[in-house]
């Protein structure tokens, strides 16, 4: 069992990572190489603007590389979820902006034959328990007004107690590195620096002045697709979403073919097969803020594939997304006064379709062209009872993690080779490894001062509030912190 996704292997990269850049002068730079980033700079490329993508590892190496490769409009409940906080109108639009994406990866991958094993597949949303009925059959009324064809079947060959189930045709499943990477390889025009990672941004008399680990970069405009912006002034992300983590494996399986499926309602059940060779399971999701035992989380999974797969897990990780309080994504200008600097986050686990529609439209505001989605995706747009309660719970949850960390002082993780003390009047976080070495870092994430937890699957130091991720040694792995936690004050 491997603890990576699939979707790294075989993967051949240019290891060069101490290469250095000069400081430089763009008109556009987009900072974060996951698919929203790279969409964008693809349909960036023939603009005649000067454009730049920096990353902080490789292209498409992120979050993009721990999805499941879905392209679906049947995305558990979102449809549901939309209407009933927004209306049919602006849920109509939202499934609009999924299928134009759909389309839109659909018809590039041809173009420019990239490949990225694409396969137009159907997709299954189906019940398993009769509390997702009422759910089932409203989405079954909205697709029926925006006159999507489905079929309805009370049965299907998932290992699911499956009640009922919606089949639509024409949606898609991919290898969303190989993609990703395609679309960087066509983008001629766009200057790509990988392991670079940005530091601080400043607003300057034109633009914006981005310092990074290798250069510092002169921007008219920046473009933020970080999965979780490094900044929390503009935007105020974490005051307007949480974070959400999932298991992923993945197993050589035939059975289960050219299909893509998802339950309506948590707990979630989804699969996917992949060159009908393996078949991908995503399940145990929950609230960063609800479950500090990650390593629980995995043999969960992992137990779950096994009886109801009767297979053995050849590639397993995990994933987290971020989560909007009112259930739409956050892609566009910041907010109304910085109208130079645009952001794409809060995918709501559905990054593979939001990211592509954060391309399309972030282009479009940079280059000032009109765009029917901007309003709906708007990071400013305005207050709406789901936000106002989603706010609520969300913050007595993060405030229960935070607190519980910051009053332990010393304690063990699972474990008895780690464990958090204070050394020197600074909490540290401990971990020895197989040959007795001690790993010793700070105990506190850069990002909003919460405590970490040891993920002794991973072995990384998590931050449980907002999901920045380091190694044992204190190296960034996964913001939104974009500082080390090394003792020696390395940043």
């Amino acid at each position: 069992m491997i603890n990576k996704p699939i979707w790294l292997k075989d993967l051949k990269l240019d290891k060069q990572k101490n290469k250095k850049y000069s400081d430089m002068e763009v008109d556009i730079l987009i900072i974060g190489g996951g698919i929203a980033g790279v969409s964008t700079a693809f349909n960036l490329n023939n603009s005649k603007k000067s454009v730049c993508l920096i990353d902080k590892s490789y292209i498409g190496l992120g979050v993009t590389s721990c999805s499941t490769g879905k392209l679906t409009f049947l995305q558990s409940d979102m449809l549901y979820k939309i209407e009933k906080a927004h209306g049919f109108k602006m849920a109509k639009k939202y499934y609009e902006a999924t299928k134009m994406a759909i389309d839109f990866v659909r018809n590039t991958v041809k173009e420019y034959n990239i490949d990225c094993d694409l396969e137009t597949v159907p997709s299954y949303l189906y019940v398993t328990n009769e509390s997702e009925l009422s759910i089932f059959n409203k989405t079954m009324t909205f697709l029926s007004k925006v006159g999507e064809k489905y079929k309805v079947c009370d049965n299907i060959n998932f290992p699911f107690n499956v009640k009922r189930c919606i089949e639509v045709p024409n949606t898609a499943i991919f290898n969303p590195v190989k993609y990703v990477r395609g679309l960087m390889n066509i983008c001629t025009n766009v200057k790509f620096l990988e392991n670079t990672l940005a530091i601080d941004i400043v607003k300057g008399d034109k633009g914006y002045i981005v310092k990074t680990s290798k250069n510092t970069i002169k921007a008219k405009k920046v473009i933020v697709t970080t999965h979780y912006p490094f900044f929390i002034t503009p935007g105020l992300v974490p005051f307007k979403t949480h974070i959400e983590r999932s298991y992923i494996s993945a197993f050589k399986n035939n059975v289960y073919k050219n299909t893509s499926g998802i339950n309506i309602k948590k707990p979630i059940f989804s699969i996917r097969s992949y060159k009908n060779e393996y078949v991908l399971y995503s399940s145990c999701s929950h609230k960063m803020s609800n479950h500090i035992d990650y390593e629980n989380r995995y043999n969960e999974l992992i137990n779950d594939t096994k009886n109801k797969f009767q297979s053995d897990i050849d590639y397993i990780w995990m994933t987290h997304d971020i989560t909007t309080n009112d259930i739409l994504p956050l892609i566009g200008k910041v907010n109304s006064d910085s109208k130079d600097l645009l952001m794409a986050t809060g995918f709501n686990k559905w990054g593979m379709t939001n990211g592509t529609i954060s391309g399309m439209l972030l282009s479009d505001i940079v280059l000032n062209k009109k765009n029917k989605y901007e309003k709906l995706f708007s990071p400013s747009r305005g207050i709406s009872i789901t936000k106002i309660t989603n706010f609520i719970i969300d913050s007595v949850n993060i405030t229960k993690i935070y607190l519980g960390t910051k009053l332990v002082k010393n304690h063990s993780f699972y474990k008895s080779n780690v464990y958090v003390k204070y050394i020197n009047d600074e909490l540290c976080g401990v971990y020895i490894d197989s040959d007795n070495k001690k790993h010793i870092v700070k105990n506190l994430c850069p990002h909003m001062k919460c405590n970490l937890i040891f993920n002794n699957f991973d072995k990384t130091w998590d931050c449980p509030c907002h999901g920045s991720r380091f190694d044992i040694d204190g190296n960034i792995l996964e913001g939104p912190s974009n500082y080390n936690i090394k003792i020696d004050n390395d940043k």
